[in-house]
Protein backbone atom coordinates (compact mmCIF):
# COMPACT_ATOMS: atom_id res chain seq x y z
CA UNK A 1 0.00 0.00 0.00
CA UNK A 2 1.32 3.34 -0.88
CA UNK A 3 1.34 6.01 1.57
CA UNK A 4 0.64 9.55 0.56
CA UNK A 5 3.51 11.67 1.13
CA UNK A 6 3.54 14.92 2.59
CA UNK A 7 5.60 17.58 0.78
CA UNK A 8 6.93 20.64 2.85
CA UNK A 9 5.68 24.12 1.83
CA UNK A 10 8.75 25.63 0.56
CA UNK A 11 10.46 28.54 2.92
CA UNK A 12 8.79 32.18 2.46
CA UNK A 13 10.70 34.54 0.67
CA UNK A 14 10.62 37.76 2.10
CA UNK A 15 7.97 40.04 0.40
CA UNK A 16 8.86 43.80 0.90
CA UNK A 17 5.76 45.70 0.14
CA UNK A 18 5.09 49.58 -0.17
CA UNK A 19 2.30 51.56 -1.03
CA UNK A 20 2.01 54.53 -2.98
CA UNK A 21 -0.99 56.49 -3.07
CA UNK A 22 0.06 61.00 -3.93
CA UNK A 23 -2.84 62.48 -3.00
CA UNK A 24 -3.48 66.43 -3.32
CA UNK A 25 -3.71 68.29 -0.04
CA UNK A 26 -7.02 69.85 0.91
CA UNK A 27 -6.84 72.87 3.31
CA UNK A 28 -3.42 71.75 4.04
CA UNK A 29 -4.26 68.81 4.89
CA UNK A 30 -3.04 65.19 4.21
CA UNK A 31 -5.28 62.09 3.83
CA UNK A 32 -3.82 58.16 5.20
CA UNK A 33 -4.69 55.70 2.14
CA UNK A 34 -7.42 54.08 3.54
CA UNK A 35 -6.73 51.35 0.78
CA UNK A 36 -3.24 50.92 1.51
CA UNK A 37 -4.46 49.98 5.25
CA UNK A 38 -7.02 47.65 3.74
CA UNK A 39 -4.72 45.50 1.34
CA UNK A 40 -2.19 45.36 4.47
CA UNK A 41 -4.82 44.38 6.36
CA UNK A 42 -6.09 41.66 4.62
CA UNK A 43 -2.69 40.21 4.02
CA UNK A 44 -1.81 39.86 7.21
CA UNK A 45 -4.71 38.18 7.93
CA UNK A 46 -5.35 35.91 4.82
CA UNK A 47 -2.01 34.94 3.65
CA UNK A 48 -0.96 31.12 3.66
CA UNK A 49 2.52 32.43 5.33
CA UNK A 50 2.31 36.31 6.72
CA UNK A 51 5.32 36.73 8.42
CA UNK A 52 6.62 36.39 4.50
CA UNK A 53 5.48 40.24 3.96
CA UNK A 54 7.14 43.30 5.35
CA UNK A 55 5.22 46.46 4.79
CA UNK A 56 6.67 49.84 4.84
CA UNK A 57 5.07 52.47 5.50
CA UNK A 58 3.18 53.87 2.88
CA UNK A 59 3.73 56.70 0.82
CA UNK A 60 1.13 59.40 0.29
CA UNK A 61 2.29 63.14 0.34
CA UNK A 62 4.44 64.97 -2.07
CA UNK A 63 7.99 65.40 -1.26
CA UNK A 64 10.66 67.69 -2.93
CA UNK A 65 13.29 66.28 -5.14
Amino acid sequence: MNKAQIVPLAPPRAVVVQIVQINQPYLQENYLPYVAGLLQAYVQRHARQPAAFTFLPPLFERRPL
